[in-house]
């Protein structure tokens, strides 16, 4: 018999934070100083990343920079809590501490860039985005059949999460000819992490207590 271990659910958490992390998003968009052509952040048009620049492309200071930085170490946590939720749900302990993995590499992306990391920045995009999705393919395993709709919003989200790493991979090391369509691609791959995050953090079951016996699928 193992000894009985007590569960954290981060359930309330991720949800809070999730709704944070939105707010923090829309603000550094909206703080993204405009060009001369009057034009600000492009949401198709620009990376993420972007947001986290010190300078516009038009050399404009960027006030929202630290918005978005936050913004990202908040999404870290949210992804965490998300696998950890189905973790819990499940009892597969591993795919908490995966969550870990992919929940801190968010954070360093978004450090990296702000610290004018570039060379780093890149390597954690290719160690994260890569634990992120054996994540997300682990835990759509464990939701097929109780979240139907859950579920294949996290297999669009999969899939084109496949595409965006190749793609990415492709022009960081292999210095591949830039595709414009891969910031568009991004955003669709980021609309359905959040969609999956959120729905995923509503729909586990809360914590039936303290603690709990945990099986041997935790390992």
């Amino acid at each position: 018999m193992k000894e009985r271990e007590r569960v954290t659910s981060w359930r309330i958490p991720g949800l809070v934070a999730w709704s944070v992390m939105i707010v923090l998003l829309a603000i550094s968009m909206f703080l993204y100083p405009r060009d001369t052509g009057g034009v600000g952040y492009g949401f198709w048009r620009d990376f993420l990343c972007n947001l986290f620049d010190e300078r516009t492309y038009a050399g404009r200071e960027n006030p929202g920079r630290w918005w978005a930085v936050v913004a990202f170490a908040v999404l870290g946590f949210t992804v965490f809590t998300a696998l950890a939720e189905v973790a819990r749900e499940h009892r597969r302990r591993w795919l908490e501490r995966l969550g870990i993995v992919a929940g801190s590499g968010t954070l360093g992306i978004a450090l990296a860039v702000a610290l004018h990391g570039g060379a780093i920045h890149g390597v954690l995009v290719l160690i994260t985005g890569p634990a992120a999705i054996v994540g997300l393919f682990a835990a759509l395993r464990l939701q097929k059949e109780k979240n139907p709709i859950v579920f294949w919003i996290g297999v669009v989200t999969l899939l084109l999460a496949l595409g965006n790493l190749i793609q990415y991979a492709r022009q960081f090391a292999l210095e591949a000819e830039r595709w414009s369509g891969l910031p568009a691609l991004q955003k669709l791959v980021t609309f359905g992490a959040f969609a999956w995050i959120a729905l995923t953090l509503a729909t586990t079951r809360p914590s039936s207590g303290e603690s709990s016996r945990f099986g041997d699928g935790l390992g």
